[in-house]
């Protein structure tokens, strides 16, 4: 039976991971069809309109979803800058492979693109940057490796069971012009 309203005082506390949680299961499992606030709502036990008092749409929700799962991708601290480089876009790599259906929801909803996303971004331009390359190189090589990571870690979700080619990203990274 679905609760009306807000949940009680004593189940509120971790309600906002409870929504998170579930609602990355229900995308993880169902996809991005399968992800609906009526669908989440029941599967906490609340109202669809329960869950506006925690985020605004379904974008927020998205965008929420994407900063939790997007938070710990970075870059080595040491290394050169070819493998700082590889470091942040395995880890982005295993970020998108893991969650397929929350990049592909982002992909179709402009206003759901999250700020941990936009840190990534901002983190690969920088070490580009730092690597020696300038504008517009950065921001080609930003685009090429982003697609790369996409395109490949959604491939190999798409297919369970099937591995990435060795030394893709390790080529890829051989044609930057970087200092070591």
């Amino acid at each position: 039976m679905t609760s009306r309203g807000r949940p009680r005082k004593e189940g509120r506390e971790d309600l906002p991971d409870r929504i998170l949680a579930t609602a990355l299961a229900i995308l993880d499992a169902d996809g991005c069809e399968g992800l609906t606030l009526r669908r989440l709502a029941a599967a906490l036990g609340l109202t669809p309109m329960a869950l506006y008092h925690h985020h605004a749409d379904r974008a927020a929700l998205i965008r929420a979803l994407a900063d939790r799962a997007y938070a710990g991708v970075d870059a080595p601290a040491e290394g050169t800058a070819r493998q700082r480089l590889a470091g942040l876009i395995a880890a982005y790599h295993a970020a998108v492979q893991a969650h397929p259906a929350l990049t592909l929801e982002i992909f179709r909803d402009p206003a759901a693109f999250p700020a941990e996303a936009q840190r990534i971004t901002d983190r690969l331009e920088n070490l580009l940057r730092e690597a020696g390359l300038h504008d517009p190189a950065v921001l080609a090589w930003r685009d090429i490796l982003i697609d790369f990571t996409h395109g490949a870690a959604l491939a190999l979700a798409a297919h369970p069971g099937a591995t990435a080619t060795p030394g893709a990203l390790d080529h890829l990274l051989a044609a930057l012009p970087l200092a070591q």
